[in-house]
């Protein structure tokens, strides 16, 4: 795997990445006007990755909220953030190298909030692993990452911060081999 780059380093380099991070200051992430069409000007037009190839190519995938405008191959098509975010992925690998490296350092850097933005089997065995690559054995991992949700909701109502550390327990315990795990978190289905 090539060497990722920071987002500063990204914009940069890629002229897609820039037209990107311009829209993000423009509207924010609760937007849903991203300019899929500009951003793949900016991108030079690369070809097979017009904006109504995306969708057509990963519309069972996307749940997301698209908009196309019509106008031919430079009419408008404008999707939500996270919609924006994957159709630049997709078309500049570097864009999807940095967001998955910023990903990792923000999950190392604190996995308990991690875990709780993201309280997803997928995530609980992403921060595990880091914990053995310290030496940290899963049972010590557990109790780090509990004792850890525990301070981050002490100032919350006894029902809410009781809820908080069940899905967290409920997530965790669904990485042991010993119990069999919900079915919305059976990650083998």
């Amino acid at each position: 795997m090539s060497q990722s780059m920071t987002f500063d380093e990204l914009e940069e380099a890629s002229p897609m990445f820039k037209a990107f991070r311009g829209q993000l200051d423009a509207q924010g992430p609760h937007g849903r006007s991203y300019n899929l069409t500009a951003l793949w000007k900016a991108a030079g037009r690369p070809r097979g990755h017009a904006p109504r190839h995306y969708l057509h190519r990963f519309r069972e995938a996307r749940q997301g909220e698209v908009r196309d405008q019509g106008g031919g191959p430079d009419g408008a098509v404008l999707a939500d953030y996270p919609t924006a975010l994957h159709y630049c992925m997709i078309v500049d690998r570097r864009i999807m190298l940095a967001v998955i490296a910023e990903g990792t350092r923000s999950r190392r850097r604190d996995p308990v909030k991690a875990l709780m933005e993201c309280p997803d089997p997928l995530m609980a065995l992403l921060i595990e692993t880091d914990f053995l690559g310290q030496g940290v054995g899963p049972d010590q991992a557990e109790r780090i990452l509990i004792d850890g949700v525990k301070q981050a909701v002490a100032g919350l109502d006894e029902y809410s911060a009781e809820y908080h550390v069940a899905k967290i327990q409920r997530v965790l315990a669904s990485l042991d081999p010993n119990v069999e795990p919900p079915p919305e978190l059976d990650l083998l289905g």
